[in-house]
């Protein structure tokens, strides 16, 4: 028994270990897939029983192989843990160390509709010199999953919510991998895939809901208060490219991100920038300076989010505003008691919460 034990680990996870190596892994990644591969399961317990029932083997030499097949099962966890700890490749994933000079953005896609529209704008987003990487996402609802009769498995590119995107994509020259998973909670997934891919961005769309009022709730409200990137969250009523942006400040940490997003958009698409600074009875001297080309706008109205929409209304295609993690927690410009800018019809909105 002892013999046949050492023979099948040397077989399978020595065979596999130094294929692995040979081909480039290192030597952890190569173990660790040897560890896999030396796994035995019902499938080899099936075959010895076909063989002891055509006596091809003993009933001694069966016993000793299933041993053989059950012990090199139960020894996989413990061993790949020892090899190759979760801790560990988490820490890889999500790189510990230095970022590189690429700026991830992914763009989870839920409509085909809001593909186009969201990459273009992605496009806009990236801060100057940094090499932009797009993964766009889409999230197919797991209990919409028939489990008999299951259609033919179809890639991601060949998605039909990702296929416009894909299409503007490839018009531009921009390089897109698109990824399309099975979820059962989306705004998790959402967040851990941002997380393994190292994402700068999260840039979502949001779409007027069927059954309630809550224009930015649901799975963007769930992303927006949990993710530890960057998020943006487009309310899509003005089609590209916008003339004129406003920003809402107030001095805050967020609406120095806020104001950090529309400048970068300003600057691509050649649309004017004006910023509304929003100042309290206390406040003297002004938190911001406007830089060459754009418009500062002063006032001490009391009713923000009110006197906001009233200025956005005035020939505005896009009102960029940012918001704080502790967003809907602690009142802020976007609580939830009320979403005044974001049910603006004539003006588009993005909203911009910044990095935990």
């Amino acid at each position: 028994a002892g013999l046949i034990l050492l023979v099948a680990v040397a077989g399978k996870f020595g065979g596999s270990t130094i294929a692995a190596r040979a081909t480039g892994l290192p030597w952890r990644e190569s173990a660790a897939l040897g560890v896999l591969m030396n796994t035995r399961g019902l499938m080899e317990l099936v075959i010895l029983t076909i063989g002891l029932d055509l006596g091809v083997i003993s009933p001694t030499l069966f016993t000793m192989m299933v041993m053989m097949a059950l012990i090199t099962t139960f020894m996989t966890t413990p061993l790949l843990e020892w090899i190759y700890p979760e801790r560990m490749i988490r820490r890889q994933a999500v790189g510990e160390a230095s970022r590189s000079t690429e700026f991830t953005t992914l763009i989870p896609v839920a409509l085909p509709s809001a593909g186009p529209g969201l990459l273009a704008l992605a496009e806009q987003l990236p801060p100057p010199r940094r090499s932009h990487h797009v993964y766009a996402l889409h999230l197919r609802d797991a209990s919409a999953e028939p489990l008999t009769h299951l259609p033919p498995e179809t890639l991601p590119a060949e998605q039909r919510v990702l296929r416009p995107l894909l299409e503007l994509a490839s018009a531009m020259k921009v390089n897109v991998r698109p990824l399309s998973l099975v979820s059962r909670a989306a705004a998790t997934d959402i967040i851990d895939i941002a997380e393994l891919k190292r994402a700068d961005l999260v840039l979502m769309g949001s779409h007027r809901p069927i059954i309630g009022r809550s224009v930015l709730g649901g799975t963007v409200y769930d992303v927006m208060q949990r993710a530890h990137c960057d998020v943006a969250v487009l309310v899509d009523r003005v089609p590209m490219p916008w003339q004129r942006i406003l920003v809402p400040y107030a001095g805050a940490t967020h609406d120095d991100t806020a104001l950090e997003y529309a400048r970068r958009i300003a600057a691509s698409s050649g649309a004017s920038l004006t910023i509304l600074q929003l100042l309290n009875p206390a406040q003297q001297a002004a938190p911001v300076v406007a830089r060459d080309g754009e418009e500062l706008v002063t006032t001490r109205s009391s009713g923000a989010a009110g006197f906001i929409a009233e200025q956005a209304a005035r020939g505005c295609d896009l009102l960029v505003a940012g918001v704080s993690p502790s967003w809907g927690l602690e009142p802020s410009l976007f609580g939830q008691q009320e979403e005044v800018l974001a049910r603006l019809e004539t003006v588009s909105l993005l909203v911009i919460r910044k990095r935990r």
